[in-house]
């Protein structure tokens, strides 16, 4: 049973650090999803999100516009010719129906918002990890009790479930949270920045489902 708890320990570990991506916010308007390795002067090291195991990347400062991580700071690498292009550009984006938000657009014109979101996405992942450690450490529990040899192991199986119980009552309403308060600055900004059209029917495609809206 000790290795189970072992196992959960590393489990719990893991998870965390899943959740712990950066974004690097390039000059051609790629957003990549990292782990930080490395800052130096002239360059940035990192290895991609999607495959932590895998090579250390390296991309010049002179690509990069800024890096948002994790912890929510903010990191803008301001070279003459951005200052140039930025003071050159100061309208306004205009949104089409349904288009998708460009994060580092939202940080420009409506940094409120951009936190508000931000704030959210972080909201949303920590409810979600510890979704993950409920479900986890509730069926370990629940596996460990059942198997347990020796009254004080099942207690501690037990212990493990009403754990596991505590973190899904905990996260379930976090997550909640985090998602709406990301919905409500997209929406927000949405309603400010979306092009006056004539009523029509617009395609509603979400994460889970899909609708057909009226609007006008």
């Amino acid at each position: 049973m000790k290795r189970l708890f072992i196992l959960t320990v590393y489990f719990i570990a893991f998870t965390c650090e899943c959740f712990a991506q950066d974004i690097i916010i390039t000059k051609d308007a790629r957003k990549i999803e990292v782990k930080m390795t490395e800052v130096n002067v002239d360059n940035i090291r990192y290895k991609r999100f999607d495959n932590p195991d895998g090579p250390i990347y390296t991309m010049p400062k002179s690509e990069i516009v800024s890096i948002l991580y994790e912890s929510g700071h903010v990191e803008t690498f301001v070279t003459e010719n951005v200052v140039t292009q930025t003071t050159s550009a100061q309208t306004p984006p205009t949104l089409r129906p349904g288009q998708r938000i460009d994060l580092y657009e939202m940080q420009r014109v409506e940094p409120a918002l951009f936190q508000q979101h931000l704030s959210g996405r972080r909201q949303s992942g920590s409810g979600t990890a510890m979704i993950i450690l409920g479900i986890v450490s509730a069926t370990v529990g629940g596996i460990a009790a059942g198997v347990a040899e020796y009254e004080d192991d099942y207690y501690l199986g037990i212990a493990a479930v009403v754990a596991g119980g505590a973190c899904l009552a905990a996260g379930i309403p976090i997550k909640i949270v985090g998602e709406s308060k990301k919905r409500r600055a997209v929406n927000a900004y949405r309603m400010k920045y979306t092009a006056n059209l004539p009523p029509h029917l617009q395609l509603n495609l979400n994460q889970n489902s899909l609708g057909l809206a009226f609007v006008f």
